[in-house]
């Protein structure tokens, strides 16, 4: 019972560790995604700016709107360099054995589920394969004999009426 309280012990300890290296990376795919579509409609502005200018010419808004751009694109470069790690820390984790920690990442346990239902299915087509190629090969031989008999009865047949004509 102790070995099992140990190795769960170890499993919640490893898996935290785990946790707590990710979550910065999450924090950070998660902000780069919502700053990706701001980033690439403050690079399209530029260029209808240019189209905007070459028509109008170059006004006092325009102006003001190239140095709105100037600062946002400041705000996202900013927002990107971040480092958000330093925001966590180090987190303790309480020993509490109360508390539910799945054993595995459900996404993990859905793709082991997917790669042995792939694999079952693989094994499933092995042997209906290896079935056909053993009926096909029984079939061979039927008519194999079924050749034979006939050669047979066809002989047998000619030596009669070769009998009969002596």
């Amino acid at each position: 019972m102790l070995l099992k309280m140990g190795y769960l012990a170890h499993s919640v300890n490893v898996w935290a560790s785990r946790l707590e290296v990710e979550v910065p990376w999450m924090i950070n795919r998660a902000i780069t995604t919502a700053l990706t579509p701001f980033k690439a409609s403050i690079d399209a502005l530029p260029a209808i700016f240019e189209v905007f200018e070459r028509g109008q010419g170059v006004s006092t808004e325009v102006t003001a709107l190239k140095a709105n751009i100037f600062e946002l694109r400041k705000d996202v470069d900013q927002l990107k360099s971040t480092d958000f790690t330093f925001l966590f820390g180090t987190v303790e984790i309480p020993n509490d054995p109360s508390a539910d920690i799945p054993a595995c990442d459900e996404e993990e346990e859905e793709e082991e589920e997917e790669k042995k239902e792939d694999e079952e299915e693989e094994k499933e087509k092995g042997k209906e394969k290896k079935e056909e190629k053993v009926e096909e090969e029984e079939d061979k031989k039927e008519k194999e004999k079924e050749k034979e008999e006939k050669e047979k009865k066809e002989k047998e047949k000619e030596k009669e009426e070769e009998e009969e004509k002596d």
